[in-house]
């Protein structure tokens, strides 16, 4: 499985993004509420967290009960905020381009959203991989991407993230899942919330 960021349709540039709670969009809804044996967390254009299924939020990871920046996988992502989900550097590096050509493609779709040059002006003076990543303008690699979950009672297992791509609305899904019969299945599975 792996982490792809579509791009998005052509289309004009707006001034802002769209601001939206997650139930403004019955099809995303759907979604939510039709994947419930897996993590699932979907996220605005600027990766804010909306909400999450019961399974996300059983991981605590903070990104989906936080307030302001601190709900943003981006910023968590680039700012190591506490977390009970990791990734191996690798899949780390991945990720963290992933996240920065999905932010620099909402910055050429809403150019003068105040939040989002916010947080990427934020990013660049916190975070010099952050910067070093825009700056390159270089397109990620589509090598997958996997997290490592440390549960105190399950204990550590490993799982693939996805990414879909939502329109209209501009949202992505985060999906989590394991192999099917595997042992990181059964420890999914145990996670109830």
């Amino acid at each position: 499985m792996s982490v792809y960021i579509r791009p998005a349709p052509l289309r004009a540039p707006t001034s802002h993004r769209p601001h939206h709670q997650f139930g403004d969009h019955p099809s995303a809804q759907r979604i939510l509420d039709r994947l419930t044996e897996v993590p699932t967390c979907p996220c605005d254009a600027a990766w804010n967290v909306l909400t999450g299924n019961r399974r996300w939020l059983a991981f605590n990871c903070g990104a989906a009960t936080a307030d302001g920046r601190d709900r943003n996988m981006a910023w968590r992502t680039f700012t190591d905020a506490p977390s009970t989900v990791f990734r191996s550097a690798g899949h780390l590096n991945s990720f963290r381009a992933a996240i920065v050509a999905g932010l620099r493609a909402a910055a050429r779709r809403y150019p003068t959203d105040p939040e989002l040059r916010s947080l990427v002006r934020d990013l660049h003076e916190v975070s010099g991989n952050f910067a070093g990543l825009w700056d390159a303008k270089g397109q990620p690699q589509n090598e997958g991407d996997q997290l490592t979950v440390d549960d105190p009672d399950l204990g550590r297992f490993t799982l693939d993230t996805d990414v879909l791509t939502v329109e209209p609305g501009d949202l992505r899904v985060v999906v989590l899942s394991a192999p099917v019969n595997s042992p990181d299945a059964s420890r999914l599975a145990a996670i109830t919330g």
